[in-house]
């Protein structure tokens, strides 16, 4: 019950048979996937221009490339995602049925994709330009081994990670407004984020006042309204919105008006093209420099990358001494690969029966809504031998009567290396990573 994307699961398990459990495997899909999208959205960029040429295909590509880098680099699953839409969409303008076929695999993907789904069903059938039987037949071959997969592994259609993040996280509008717009001025640097807000705030009102609306393509239409539509469900929903989500809205909204820009002959519509193009051009700048320069510490992920390192150390190490331990955490994901022994996740996304203790009060034991943590009371209720987390994520524990039967140990935030390449190291305001330990029952559980 650890993913909410069944497809990158199954394809993950692929990589790992062939290259071994590891970074290597996701690092290979990731590469493909991200050249496959850039190419197929090329491909359909093609199929919408006047003037078919090289140049306008190696713009889109170069659109893709920046908008998806820094998911594909964090090695998640939005470029699979926004290939398989790129596929569909590039059938579904030739009037091919089977575009349904990975439309309809997307949102085992990301969720989310299912609102572009939804609308290209809705307006294939209204349209007339599919039968409704075509469309039922190529999406339940491609949707319905996956949905009962799903059913069989995980026992629900819904993932439980969609369940524990809605129940973890307590947040208002503004505050999924603010991440939204941190992710992409983080991602991109402050003034390349405003630079590129004011350009396609421009450019819309250019080809709006230039365009009839019903002059455009319908599938243009749907891939702009699609994230919008998304875009307004996270905020009304009071979603955490991860930086991976983010590809999810600006890419298809980005590439619509690319779209809608090079299927006309308009000069100002063509200047309004290369406008638009400019600030894509700037949002991987610093992912770019860490590559360049080697001085890694320019990427935005760069404090989180830094966290993975040393729960993959700290995971790896507590295993050689504990196998046979029980850990929890407020973070699965690499001290679980790296502690190969039973793990219980306190957020609740591995561990649902985490979930009756959340959301945790604030201020009481948490500062604000969009951090999660473990409960106290879900530690009192396992008993684990071995505690690690960030002090941020434990507020409620530091300060409960269950401490006592723990040891603490203070580690630096980071390794070594990382420590040294930054002037202040710490992450969410954390300048330590605590490990606690029941060491009566570490000492039983080694004597057995």
């Amino acid at each position: 019950m650890s993913t909410s994307s069944t497809v990158y699961l199954l394809l993950l398990s692929g990589v790992f048979y062939l290259f071994g459990v590891g970074p290597l495997g996701a690092i290979f899909l990731n590469s493909l996937t991200l050249t496959l999208c850039a190419f197929f959205f090329a491909r359909l960029a093609g199929q919408f221009s006047t003037r078919r040429s090289l140049a306008i295909e190696a713009v889109s590509a170069i659109i893709v490339m920046a908008a998806l880098l820094q998911s594909s680099v964090g090695l998640m699953e939005t470029s699979i995602a926004l290939l398989l839409l790129a596929i569909g969409c590039s059938l579904y303008k030739k009037g091919d049925a089977r575009c349904f076929i990975p439309l309809a695999i997307a949102p085992f993907v990301r969720l989310e994709m299912a609102g572009f789904y939804l609308l290209l069903f809705v307006f294939g059938l209204v349209a007339r330009k599919f039968k409704l039987t075509a469309i039922l037949l190529w999406s339940l071959l491609a949707g319905a081994p996956l949905a009962l997969f799903n059913l069989y592994y995980f026992k629900t259609l819904i993932p439980n990670t969609v369940i524990a993040k809605k129940r973890v996280y307590s947040l208002d509008y503004a505050d999924s407004l603010d991440q939204f717009i941190e992710i992409l001025s983080i991602s991109s640097g402050t003034l390349t984020f405003c630079l590129g807000a004011t350009l396609l705030l421009l450019v819309m009102a250019i080809l709006l006042k230039q365009i009839k609306i019903k002059s455009i393509d319908p599938l243009i239409l749907i891939l702009f309204v699609a994230p919008i539509s998304l875009f307004i469900a996270y905020l009304t929903q009071k979603t955490f919105i991860f930086q991976w989500y983010a590809p999810l809205i600006v890419l298809p909204l980005l590439f619509s008006i690319y779209l809608l820009a090079i299927s006309k002959e308009s000069w100002l519509v063509r200047a309004a093209l290369g406008l638009l193009t400019i600030p894509t051009l700037f949002s991987p700048t610093l992912i770019l420099m860490a590559a360049v320069t080697t001085d890694y510490t320019w990427h935005p992920d760069y404090h989180e990358g830094a966290r993975v390192r040393r729960y993959l150390q700290v995971g790896s190490n507590l295993y050689q001494k504990y196998p046979n331990a029980t850990l929890m955490t407020s973070e699965i994901g690499a001290l679980g690969f790296g502690f190969k022994g039973k793990v219980v996740d306190g957020a609740g996304l591995v561990s649902p029966e985490a979930l009756k203790f959340h959301p945790l009060s604030i201020p009481k034991e948490r500062s604000h809504g969009t951090i999660g943590g473990i409960p106290a009371e879900f530690i009192a209720l396992i008993k684990p031998e071995i505690i690690v987390s960030y002090p941020t994520f434990i507020k409620g524990f530091l300060k409960s009567e269950i401490i006592r039967e723990y040891q603490v140990s203070s580690l630096d935030i980071f390794l070594a290396d990382d420590m040294a390449r930054l002037d202040r190291p710490r992450l969410w305001n954390n300048r330590e990573l605590l490990v606690f330990k029941r060491l009566s029952k570490l000492d039983e559980s080694e004597s057995n």
